[in-house]
């Protein structure tokens, strides 16, 4: 967002910005670069990873979610290094974010899980921000109005109100469906009111 002027234009003018808390794992960083636009598509290995995993083969991952899970089974320890990286990254890059959009800003945690705490495993299932914990959140408090949580659990069947394909029904329940969206504006109502 930081190199997307119109939707930079269009924040900065805006009442009250929500905004919803991403996963670090898709910002280029010392290890890898992703797609300037689509931001999952993992686009090369830097030196720095080809040395820290030097038996990968980098050219089989087309996708950042896919090689941070090659990385993990390949060696948990050594991936450390990684989001340790990643985390830092993110949390520059969301100062900077916060920073130039100015005016009150609402981060809004909305996963199947509370954030993690700092040193915490990383957990590859589920949704929600990969690799965020709870004191990279309270970084940003003094930038931020509030912080909202918003937890909804896994689904076991993809809930009343989504559409999809067939063949998308599995991926549909690893989403939230529209009851969590629900929780999310009920969350949101009372500072909006106060933003009107």
């Amino acid at each position: 967002y930081l190199n997307d002027p119109p939707v930079m234009q269009m924040a900065e003018a805006a009442d009250l910005r929500v905004l919803q808390v991403l996963g670090a794992q898709g910002l280029t960083n010392r290890y890898y670069v992703v797609h300037p636009r689509r931001n999952d598509r993992f686009l090369r290995a830097t030196p720095a990873l080809q040395r820290l995993y030097p038996e990968m083969d980098f050219t089989e991952f087309a996708f950042v979610r896919h090689m941070i899970q090659g990385l993990v089974r390949r060696d948990v320890d050594r991936f450390q290094v990684v989001a340790n990286e990643l985390r830092r990254v993110w949390l520059w890059r969301m100062q900077e974010f916060l920073a130039q959009l100015g005016g009150p800003t609402v981060l809004l945690w909305f996963a199947d899980r509370c954030p993690a705490t700092p040193g915490a495993r990383v957990r590859l299932t589920g949704h929600g921000p990969l690799m965020v914990d709870a004191n990279m959140l309270e970084a940003l408090r003094g930038q931020v109005v509030d912080i909202i949580q918003v937890v909804a659990p896994a689904q076991d069947i993809p809930a009343i109100g989504m559409v999809y394909a067939p063949l998308e029904a599995a991926a549909a329940t690893e989403l939230p469906g529209p009851d969590m969206h629900e929780h999310v504006a009920a969350a949101l109502v009372p500072l909006l009111t106060t933003y009107a």
